[in-house]
């Protein structure tokens, strides 16, 4: 009597069903998997262990323990010969995680570079606060501090305006 059907990542199915892949080991699965697939290799062995522990979960697969768990390999049941599998991509899932935490981490650098443009934003801000008082309090340096106050001034403006794009780049991809 066969199981219910098993939905299986396709390439999985097309190298453990069609391929009659028998005795392997994860790092032999996820070789052949990348062999098949573009993909990252670590998010690559993460989708075929969870598939090896699925199947072992519902009978289909049994693990021969080995001490180093890297040189552990798994064989199929006579269940698995058994099972009706369907097809169907589970690697849109995986690229679509991938590209949330690509978005994630380009978000964490735009917001740590929103921090520094703040940081030197606000020194900029007291070095032309400083300049003015300066000047006020001894106007024979005029010449001296008057261009010194207008770079820093002139910084502060084009710092204003880059805070003020990353913010909106974070107002519009934090949603």
């Amino acid at each position: 009597m066969a199981i219910k059907t098993v939905p299986v990542d396709h390439v999985v199915e097309s190298i453990i069903i069609k391929e009659s892949f028998n005795n392997f080991t994860v790092t032999q699965f996820r070789d052949a998997y990348i062999s098949k697939v573009n993909m990252e290799p670590n998010s690559a062995r993460k989708l075929v262990y969870r598939q090896v522990l699925r199947f072992m979960r519902i009978g289909l697969l049994e693990k021969k323990a080995d001490a180093n768990a890297q040189h552990s390999t798994y064989r199929k049941t006579p269940k698995f010969y058994k099972a009706q599998f369907k097809g169907r991509s589970f690697k849109k899932k995986v690229e679509n995680k991938t590209a949330v935490s690509r978005k994630f981490i380009k978000l964490n650098t735009i917001k740590e570079q929103l921090k520094q443009y703040q940081i030197d934003f606000l020194a900029s801000v007291g070095e032309s606060e400083e300049y003015m008082k300066l000047y006020e309090s001894n106007p024979e340096f005029k010449t001296l501090l008057e261009s010194e106050y207008h770079l820093s001034r002139d910084q502060s403006s084009r710092l204003l305006g880059q805070i003020k794009a990353l913010k909106t780049v974070l107002l519009h991809y934090s949603n």
